[in-house]
């Protein structure tokens, strides 16, 4: 609902909503204004709405705060570490009358006398730079030319052909010929180019008006008549305050001098602009620009808003601020000469520039009141005629009028501050080598400029090939990006997509992604894209890693109205003070209906690893992330982790590694080795510290570290922690955690997370314990058992673990890592092999019922072995000693047949044909037997039946098979139970 309120000498729109099924309310709220007095005829200020009462205790605004947090003390060191970009300002009013209002909105934009009159002084200062446009008394041929080559502009920007205008001259006989068939296009541009003539010298009057506020500049109005020469009296040029600035300089807008009738309006034309903010002069001209240029100009009214605005700069300022703090690397700024300020050049370019252009100005002036030591210069550029040059000397000239306003607020004088700060945004961009600044301005080539901070807003995409238009589109600012500045890239679509890893693989040997903040999840964003992507340049010594990590920072809120997005930057805000220095592995926090997540993701081949994932048991997933953080604590929670000293030098021998056998008493009972010799892959291993000799020579130092374990906890299951650290939600952990620093890898492994149901260990009840017996079993009892059993008991026991786990998390754990390990130990008595071609026949398993077993003589009857003489050697040789046996497989009439020879003398002497396996026990038994003459072979050795031995073999076989497919078991019932009890809680 819109009403018109008339008081005193204001007339305002109100702009208030009522819920549209209580139509009453609108009475009420006009009662309500009544009662108060507001809708007299006294003197009205829109914000004596918000006032509160006077009887009514003060309060501020409920501060967003972590409950973890509140306890801990901040020094003010660090607090004032980073820049605040939630100003006091924003802190919601007492008032009864602030629930008709939309939150945060403070009578901002009202029309009022003062908005009318400046709409009526535009439309006469634009109607006469139309007449003197149109007299062009004064245009020489550069400026004709000038002119020519912005109506081309034009035109493109219409996508008209205008082929016959292909010379300056014809241009300007055109626009003299009242019958020219280009007449329509000609006046539309005529109007567009000379409403913009005269919105620049209304903002240059802006600008000199402020700047007489503040100075004691005589305000004569005849002054105003020529404003670059005005400024150049001031602004003197050679002196210590000469300012640089495109805005001011000779161009196709600074030709236009008022007529004797819009001389006379100077004066109300300076008092009305001083009395306006920036919000209503954008609007108006941009609502007659449009109107002018007939066409609906892209407009967003979340990134035009304050907040979106203060959450961009927060930022630009404190996101460098603390990355630096991450890296301990050093800072580069540019400070202007008074070295208290430093200056911060930015560029914005892509789409939606006139909201980013008043979100920005809008967070400047709410954030004016705090302590500044950086100071952000803005460029606003685009190259087609809607938001070209033009856009740009507006935004230039805002820029020397907001420096003017904040300089008696920083404490400064008001001309020398515009001239050093402009000044120095000026050199900044015009050197682009960090370390080789130049003090002289004359010294400086304007032909291009590069910045510390770059914007690039995609929100429109061609309907094909999006992805390439988005690579293009970032590559495109490497050029205009210092060596240590940031990119930042709002972008509705996913930069990441696997079909274009190969291209973004391209893109990143040029730049390296530091953070991805993640608005998918913010309802209520509007216009803003749902990912912003920050890029610094690759070093000159990037060797293309396979594995590169960067920080993600997932957002999501319901944002009733824009001025929540504070509630995103506080809590950003928030997580940047609380974390310098040493970001953690995850983070999460949260204030009513917002929420922040923190983690360190990594890209390998062009992909990201973690976030990209939508598996629910991925611990990026949001539900997951969220139970993970409630119910892990850190590993320094869980152990007393400590450094290991390998130049120890008291020793009671020479051992092979110098820690060897140093203080053995005061060992830690286990050490846990960080294995980073993969780079794309961290191990975590834990093993008895009587181990670690061996392992730190097979596993050396480079890349490996070793650190002290004492376990805090009395019944702390080691094995069951060594299994979590091998799961994929602990190797997901690991990965997340340890990045590519490595002077950092006990801070990480200090804040590396285990599940806390690890310490809360229960025994379990007789009655479930005997259910689980077999997890109890050791590899003795386990080789006694028949497959069948095995495979029956655990069978069941996956079944009913889960119950058992949702309250004994860490006992049934516990079990499991035990039983694992007792299968293993069981296996490895076993053997490894998987054919029975290579069967160790002393086994035990196998040794005993094969001796228990009935034999017979190899010769001279055997029904399982048939015995060849050969003739190739004498037969008195067999009586020699046996050299060698040599196992055969020979073809007769298709047949194959598997043969054992043996050699006296390298020749052979007696061929043995049977099955495989009962070959295979032959040569297992008669490699013992060298030396031995081969007639008391034949005659002593035998050999249990061919289906006896072949039985036994089998029930090997099928051991060793039950007991490989059970360990193979484990680690996945292992991983269901840890991801079941996280979820739990």
């Amino acid at each position: 609902m819109l009403t018109f309120l008339n008081y005193g000498d204001k007339t305002c729109l109100v702009g208030y909503k009522f819920p549209s099924q209580k139509t009453t309310q609108a009475t009420n709220f006009i009662e309500e204004c009544r009662e108060r007095g507001r809708l007299n005829k006294r003197s009205f200020h829109a914000g004596h709405w918000f006032l509160k009462e006077s009887n009514e205790p003060e309060h501020s605004e409920a501060k967003i705060s972590d409950e973890i947090d509140q306890g801990t003390a901040m020094s003010e060191t660090v607090k004032n570490a980073l820049s605040p970009f939630v100003p006091k300002s924003d802190q919601e009013s007492d008032s009864s009358l602030q629930k008709y209002f939309i939150p945060g909105w403070k009578g901002e934009s009202l029309i009022s006398k003062e908005v009318k009159k400046f709409k009526e002084l535009l439309d006469e200062f634009y109607k006469d730079a139309k007449v003197n446009f149109l007299k062009r008394n004064n245009f020489n041929r550069k400026l004709r030319i000038s002119i020519y080559e912005e109506f081309i502009s034009y035109v493109e920007f219409k996508t008209c052909i205008c082929s016959e205008m292909d010379d300056y001259t014809v241009f300007w006989k055109e626009i003299e010929n009242p019958d020219s068939k280009y007449r329509d296009l000609l006046d539309e541009f005529i109007n567009i180019f000379s409403f913009r003539v005269s919105v620049i010298y209304i903002l240059k009057i802006r600008f000199i008006s402020v700047l007489m506020e503040q100075t004691a500049i005589d305000s004569d109005p005849k002054k105003l008549l020529y404003p670059n020469s005005f400024l150049t009296n001031v602004f003197q040029k050679g002196g210590s305050s000469e300012l640089k600035s495109k805005a001011l300089e000779q161009n196709i807008y600074s030709w236009y001098r008022p007529s004797e009738r819009c001389q006379s309006l100077l004066g109300e034309l300076q008092r009305t602009s001083f009395n306006l903010n920036v919000t209503e002069i954008i609007k108006n001209i941009s609502i007659k620009s449009e109107e002018l240029l007939r066409t609906n100009t892209l407009y967003s009214h979340a990134l035009s808003h304050k907040n979106f605005g203060l959450f961009l700069n927060s930022l630009f300022i404190n996101f460098p601020l603390w990355l630096n703090t991450q890296s301990n690397r050093p800072f580069n700024g540019f400070k202007t000469s008074s070295q208290d300020m430093e200056v911060i050049s930015c560029k914005f370019a892509g789409d939606y520039l006139e909201s980013l252009a008043l979100s920005h100005w809008l967070a400047q002036e709410a954030n004016k009141k705090e302590k500044w030591d950086q100071i952000l210069c803005p460029d606003f550029k685009r190259n087609d005629f809607e938001a070209g040059q033009y856009w740009k000397i507006v935004n230039e000239l805002q820029f020397l009028t907001f420096l003017a306003q904040i300089a008696r607020d920083k404490g400064k004088e008001p001309v020398t501050f515009v001239s050093q700060v402009a000044g120095g945004h000026l050199r900044n961009r015009k050197n682009s080598s960090v370390g080789q600044k130049s003090l002289m301005i004359n010294d400086i080539s304007l032909n291009h400029s590069t910045y510390d901070r770059i914007t690039l807003n995609l929100t429109e995409y061609p309907k094909n090939n999006s992805q390439h238009f988005l690579l293009g589109k970032i590559q495109e600012q490497s050029t205009f990006l210092k060596e240590d500045g940031f990119l930042f890239v709002i972008s509705s679509k996913k930069l990441f997509v696997p079909s274009q890893k190969n291209k973004v693989e391209g893109l990143l040997k040029q730049f390296r992604v530091e953070g991805i903040f993640n608005l998918e999840e913010v309802k209520g964003k509007g216009e803003v894209g749902s990912y912003i992507y920050i890029f610094s340049k690759q070093s000159t010594t990037f060797t293309n890693p396979k594995k590169q990590t960067c920080f993600t920072f997932r957002l999501s809120a319901n944002l009733d109205t824009f001025q929540h997005y504070s509630q995103l930057t506080k809590l950003i805000q928030d997580f940047f003070i609380a974390n310098l220095g040493d970001a953690p592995a995850l983070y999460q926090k949260s204030f009513h209906e917002a929420k922040f997540e923190f983690f360190q993701d990594a890209i390998v081949n062009g992909r990201l690893i973690h976030s990209s994932s939508k598996d629910a048991n991925k611990i990026t997933h949001p539900q997951f992330f969220n139970n993970l953080l409630k119910n892990c604590m850190p590993l320094d929670f869980f152990f007393d982790i400590q450094n290991i000293d390998f130049n120890n030098t008291y020793r009671d021998e020479d051992p092979l590694f110098e820690y060897s056998h140093a203080n053995s008493a005061n060992l830690a009972p286990f050490v846990i080795i960080v294995d980073q010799r993969r780079k794309e892959k961290v191990r975590l291993e834990i093993i008895l510290s009587s181990s670690l000799e061996v392992k730190s020579y097979e596993y050396g130092h480079s890349m490996c570290f070793y650190f002290g374990a004492y376990p805090k906890w009395p019944k702390l299951s080691i094995d069951a922690v060594r299994d979590f650290f091998d799961s994929p939600i602990g190797e997901q952990i690991i990965d997340l955690t340890f990045t590519s620093e490595l002077k950092k890898v006990k801070a990480s492994l200090n804040k590396l997370l285990l599940p806390k149901f690890f310490y809360q260990y229960k025994d379990l009840p007789d009655h479930i314990a005997s259910g689980l017996s077999l997890l109890s079993a050791d590899s003795d009892d386990i080789l006694e058992m028949r497959p069948s059993l095995v495979q029956e008991q655990f069978s069941s026991i996956e079944k009913f673990l889960g119950e058992v786990a949702k309250n004994y998390p860490c006992a049934a754990l516990d079990k499991l890592s035990g039983f694992k390990r007792m299968i293993t130990r069981a296996l490895d008595t076993l053997g490894n092999s998987e054919t029975h071609k290579a069967i160790n026949f002393n086994n035990p398993i196998l040794k005993t019922p094969l001796v228990l077993s009935k034999t017979y003589s190899i010769y001279p009857e055997n029904e399982d072995i048939f015995v060849n003489f050969d003739n190739e050697g004498p037969m008195n040789l067999i009586h020699s000693p046996l050299q060698k046996t040599k196992k055969k497989v020979e073809v007769h009439e298709g047949l194959e047949s598997t043969c054992l020879k043996l050699f006296v003398q390298d020749h052979p002497i007696i061929t043995l044909y049977s099955d495989e396996e009962m070959i295979a026990f032959l040569q297992f038994i008669l490699e013992n037997l060298k030396g031995i003459p081969v007639s008391q072979i034949l005659q002593g050795v035998s050999a249990p039946r061919l289906d006896d031995l072949k039985s036994i073999i089998a029930g090997f076989n099928s051991l060793r098979q039950t007991l490989e497919e059970t360990r193979e078991k484990i680690p996945r019932l292992y991983s269901t139970l840890i991801n079941q009890s996280i979820a739990r809680g």
